[in-house]
């Protein structure tokens, strides 16, 4: 309890008060109101039983409010996202996101933007602005990123729910009318037969494995002959090639892309030659005794590839002009040679998975063979070939029970009476 002691002079005339309190340690506390200050007992009696009530009183606990990050940029927390996956992805796929976050996101407004203030029409402006000259890919890649740290941000109460976290609709790319709109194009087995006849040697090699697993090219680059195992016909995929180190192998994506992937009777041959003709240990796919490096793959296969669409395109018109083919027939598959002709190595990723598709295997297997952990990613990149899936799925259940339905119409009376 507060209290107030008068103060005196040495004629005995009162200069002031003395107020006494305890505060929360129960450590006695005093303040002097002198007179000539012009403050009065009663300032003193206040200031007591301001402090008795602090003591009663706790204070508040601070609100979410008081402890948002009021300074961190969206720069920053989509650095900080990418650093907190370094033990979960390969190094190569973390250079290629840095490289990202520091060429189209840290120099921008957004990027430096405090992420507690930023507004969903700054990430909308920002992303339009990026679409011009950039694919779409590389657009919602980096929108991943912020969206990414902003998500953490938000989970570990650093700033409040942010627009950034919505889906940001890109302009210049419409929404696709259905399922086609977006298609790859997806190369036959004709057209990979013919870009092989085009490839010798190594490259050769690399593309086969490529074509026959669907693996992704750093992956094959990657492997080491003891990496084949022949007898079980199966690849070991362990490590990856480093693009920026040649000759240094670093961990695969994901998790999921550590596997191992049968192979068939075609390769196992291919690769029984191979390893007959370069015999020994260390890396798989060498030229010229050194790892072969991307740089190196990349313009054999295009070239390869512009060779094989040549020529493809040349036996189509003999066989127009010899009436064997339909001329608008024509029309089509050479749009399709076009893009034959700019192909890429994942082209053989996306030829290996329909292939698969196209035979019924299950979706679940072809994302454990291309190394995804779900299906998510097959039915998102391939979803216009299930077409093919969803005819067998109606021949299976059709045949299942055609038998039975024709025997219980046989065996069943009809409840309707018979007209004479």
């Amino acid at each position: 309890m507060g209290s107030v002691e008068t103060l005196y002079d040495g004629k005995g005339k009162v200069r002031g008060y003395l107020a006494r309190w305890r505060d929360e340690d129960d450590q006695g506390r005093k303040k002097t109101f002198l007179l000539k200050d012009g403050l009065r007992k009663k300032d003193a009696e206040k200031h007591a039983e301001d402090e008795e009530r602090k003591k009663r009183i706790p204070e508040p606990p601070p609100t979410p409010e008081d402890l948002w990050d009021r300074t961190v940029t969206v720069a920053e927390l989509a650095g900080e996202s990418i650093t907190l996956r370094v033990p979960q992805l390969a190094e190569n796929t973390i250079l290629c996101m840095r490289s990202r976050w520091r060429n189209h996101i840290v120099p921008t407004q957004l990027g430096r933007t405090p992420a507690f203030d930023v507004q969903w029409t700054q990430v909308q402006t920002w992303a339009n602005e990026m679409r011009e000259g950039n694919s779409k890919g590389a657009v919602e890649a980096c929108l991943g990123l912020i969206r990414r740290g902003m998500e953490i941000a938000v989970r570990d109460k650093r700033i409040p729910s942010s627009p950034a976290a919505h889906r940001i609709y890109i302009a210049g790319d419409e929404p696709p009318e259905d399922d086609q709109a977006d298609a790859i194009v997806v190369l036959e087995v004709p057209e990979v037969a013919c870009i092989l006849a085009h490839l010798e040697g190594v490259m050769r090699l690399i593309a086969t494995i490529q074509a026959h697993t669907g693996a992704r090219v750093h992956e094959v680059l990657g492997l080491l002959k003891s990496d084949i195992d022949l007898k079980q016909r199966a690849i070991r995929f362990r490590k990856q090639a480093k693009s920026r180190t040649p000759g240094a192998r670093a961990k695969l994506k994901t998790g999921a892309s550590r596997r191992d992937v049968v192979i068939g009777a075609v390769l196992a041959g291919e690769l029984e030659s191979w390893l007959a003709d370069h015999p020994g240990d260390g890396w798989l796919c060498l030229l010229d005794g050194e790892a072969v490096k991307y740089d190196q793959y990349k313009p054999a296969l295009e070239k390869a590839a512009r060779d094989a669409a040549l020529e493809m395109e040349a036996a189509q018109r003999e066989r127009v002009a010899r009436g064997e083919e339909d001329s608008g027939w024509e029309l089509s598959r050479l749009a399709r040679l076009d893009e034959l002709g700019e192909i890429r190595s994942h082209a053989f990723r996306h030829h290996h998975a329909s292939v698969l598709i196209g035979m019924n295997v299950p979706l679940l297997a072809i994302a454990r063979r291309l190394g995804h952990s779900t299906i998510g990613q097959i039915e998102k990149t391939y979803g216009h070939l299930m077409k093919v899936v969803d005819e067998a799925v109606r021949d299976a259940v059709d045949g299942a029970w055609r038998g039975h339905v024709a025997q219980r119409a046989l065996s069943v009376p009809s409840a309707l009476p018979q007209v004479p």
